[in-house]
């Protein structure tokens, strides 16, 4: 599959430097300030469809990317609705910063010396000397929200010229094939290189009796950002379903779904999960027939590490992200039903089974332990170099800062909820009248054994009417380097603890007493997790 990419640059303007030609005549300043005004634009993504061809077809209008350089740019800007004259910048560079990344201006030009006004920049295209078009800026004239979640604002843009000013204005052109934009004007630009990538995803539906079907699915996807409202990338105007079919040989098929999804933009780490996907398997007569409706979901997180593993090395392919709906009850899932000769489904022989009843292809550590007998899901089992049979991974005796996640102790685990994105914690859901109740605080306890890890301190919820307040209380040389709360009506939709709505991330060394409230309806849910540190 041929590969797709989108990369943004934002290019910063200098503004005009605006005098007048004498004090008799000189207009009031409209702002005489050198504030800052930022404008974003990027691909359209409405109607973005199911297969990769239907996909790419909506950024058509988006240059590809070159190696050239930029050479001059065209800026079009209005005043009082009517359009100026196109106007030629050249564009000049230099390492603006001293940080070793080369910055491009536009080089000074009589036809930007204007009239203080307010003006509106609706046109920017960027060329090189042989006179190609190699970036340009997109268009959004009825404010439909199309770019959330690619860009921030897109075209027209106001400025604001005051008298004597140099104003500096953001600006997100968008090319394709990952190539850096610069766009200059007298207005002046700097560059912030994003990128957008392909995402693909393959799906197999189980029967009962483990037979394999190609699965037909649907598809949500949403931009995850901590503290603020999701941005829900797909589906857009249609749903964002893969293409099937019956060839030839009157076998049933579905291409790859293959969709456009951007990098981390809001200050997310790699590791970070910044993106949720949902499949809901559909119908799909004569192959497997009909299902009824919200029975099989699978869904997970995403981080831009997971992004670039499917993309691999290969800058012409990329691999798609495999869902198995029903095929499979070990972790995991897999292509190898359970039965004589691998009874726990894992594609490997019962007599070369490294872990017996688990799937062996499950590493997480990759230690060669699969995770359904690792000891140590923190390091190798087979280091232990204080022999005292805990291997170093998880060996809190073993002298320094060492830091581990931790979950308040409950009735049900993450798994029990249906979570199934492998990560261990507890949950725990109250129905009791007021009253103060104690639990357990565990660190490092993988797969939820809770000898894995160490008891940290003790959580104490204390329910008044709609007031809960949640006290922890340490152990001895424990500290506490950040805390995630999760409260709500509803169980546990995510393990992700920045999902969770109340973090604190300077939390006090002996222990913090933190106060929330709910509906107050007397059945709540509630996650505690912590970073603890020995």
């Amino acid at each position: 599959m041929k590969k797709f990419k989108i990369t943004m640059a934002s290019i910063f303007i200098l503004a005009l430097f605006l005098t007048s030609c004498s004090q008799e005549e000189a207009e009031p300043a409209i702002d005489g300030s050198t504030n800052k005004a930022t404008l974003s634009f990027g691909a359209t993504l409405n109607d973005l469809l199911n297969n990769r061809s239907q996909t790419k077809n909506h950024f058509s209008d988006v240059p590809e990317c070159s190696d050239a350089a930029p050479a001059y740019v065209m800026v079009v800007l209005s005043l009082d609705g009517e359009d100026m004259d196109a106007v030629r910048l050249e564009v000049l560079s230099d390492d603006l910063n001293n940080d070793g990344v080369m910055d491009y201006f536009t080089d000074y030009s009589a036809d930007l010396e204007l009239t203080p006004d307010q003006y509106v920049l609706e046109q920017f295209v960027v060329y090189d000397s042989e006179d190609n078009i190699i970036w340009i800026a997109p268009i959004d004239d009825d404010n439909s929200g199309e770019f959330n979640g690619y860009v921030i604002n897109p075209l027209p843009m106001i400025i604001d010229l005051g008298p004597g000013v140099k104003k500096y204005v953001d600006v997100e052109v968008l090319c394709f094939d990952d190539r850096e934009v610069n766009q200059y004007g007298y207005l002046f630009f700097d560059l912030v290189p994003r990128e957008l990538k392909e995402f693909c995803l393959f799906a197999n539906y189980c029967t009962p009796n483990g037979r394999h079907y190609t699965a037909n699915y649907s598809l949500e996807l949403w931009y995850i950002r901590d503290g603020e409202d999701d941005i829900q990338l797909y589906p857009r105007a249609t749903p964002s379903v893969p293409f099937t079919g019956n060839n030839d040989s009157n076998d049933y098929y579905a291409e790859p779904l293959c969709v456009v999804i951007p990098m981390p933009q809001f200050g997310e780490e790699a590791d970070d999960e910044y993106l949720y996907y949902r499949l809901t398997l559909l119908d799909w007569p004569g192959n497997y027939g009909n299902i009824e409706d919200g029975a099989y979901v699978e869904d997970g997180y995403l981080s831009w590490e997971n992004i670039e593993d499917l993309l691999g090395t290969n800058d012409a392919s990329i691999d798609y992200l495999h869902i198995f709906f029903n095929c499979d009850d070990t972790p995991g899932g897999g292509d190898c039903p359970a039965g004589p000769g691998d009874l726990d489904g894992d594609c490997v022989p019962d007599n070369d089974d490294v872990c017996p009843g688990y799937d062996d292809r499950i590493d997480s550590d990759d230690d060669g332990t699969p995770d359904g007998c690792d000891m140590c899901e923190g390091g190798d089992d087979d280091i232990d170099e204080d022999a005292n049979g805990i291997p170093d991974g998880c060996d809190y005796a073993i002298p320094g800062d060492d830091c581990e996640t931790a979950f308040m102790f409950g009735d049900n685990t993450f798994i029990s909820l249906g979570l199934t994105n492998g990560r261990w914690g507890w949950a725990e859901e109250f129905d009791e009248v007021d009253g103060s109740y104690n639990f357990d605080l565990y660190a490092g306890a993988g797969r939820n054994i809770t000898s894995n890890g160490y008891k940290a301190g003790v959580v104490t919820i204390t329910v008044s009417g709609v007031d809960v307040e949640v006290d922890i209380d340490l152990e001895p040389g424990v500290t506490l380097s950040e805390t995630h709360i999760y409260l709500n009506d509803v169980e546990p939709w995510t393990t992700a603890p920045g999902q969770y709505g109340n973090t604190d991330e300077e939390p006090g060394i002996s222990g913090e007493t933190y106060n929330l409230t709910y509906s107050g309806d007397g059945d709540f849910w509630i996650v505690v997790h912590a970073v603890t540190c020995q």
